[in-house]
């Protein structure tokens, strides 16, 4: 469940093509979550706290290279807010967002798919998380941001929710508009 090499490259497989489906089915099976990103996907909220708190560290092991988990706190930090709302984990996010983490915060338009060019916004829209995308439109986040590299807002994404999502990525397109 971890991979070959034991860094969770089937976890980060899973995220990075925003599978939601993979994602839970590994984490049942007992993932690795000894980074802030898989343990903010994982809804383990104890552990964001205490890596917030300088209590914890990331395990550099649980990451594969194609997976560049960032290593200033602050951007890993965002990271994980926007796999968190990806994954619809709200106490995650609510954890985050209270400790000032940027809602508005655009990932760098490197990647490849657009689960890691976007806002939590984008990712949350994108799924159908209406509870996470409510709740950071609350907190400020700006729905006319645009991703870096497909150059579309938040409601654009939700026009391109899995077909499994479609139905709530569509009750997010109205608290957008």
């Amino acid at each position: 469940m971890d991979g070959v090499d034991g860094n969770g490259s089937p976890l980060a497989t899973a995220l990075y093509f925003a599978n939601l489906d993979c994602v839970d089915a590994l984490l049942t099976v007992g993932a690795r979550t000894e980074n802030v990103v898989f343990a903010a996907a994982a809804d383990k909220t104890d552990w964001v706290h205490a890596w917030l708190d300088g209590d914890r560290d990331d395990d550099a092991r649980s990451v594969p290279a194609s997976f560049p988990l960032s290593s200033n706190r602050k951007i890993a930090a965002q990271q994980a807010l926007v796999f968190a709302s990806m994954c619809g984990r709200i106490e995650v996010v609510r954890a985050l967002v209270g400790r000032g983490v940027d809602v508005n915060a655009c990932l760098p338009g490197t990647a490849l798919h657009t689960a890691r060019t976007g806002t939590a916004l984008h990712t949350a829209a994108y799924q159908g998380q209406v509870e996470i995308a409510a709740f950071l439109l609350k907190s400020g986040a700006d729905p006319a941001i645009r991703d870096a590299r497909h150059r579309g807002t938040p409601l654009d994404w939700t026009q391109h929710a899995p077909r499994r999502r479609r139905g709530v990525a569509q009750q997010v397109a109205r608290l957008l508009v």
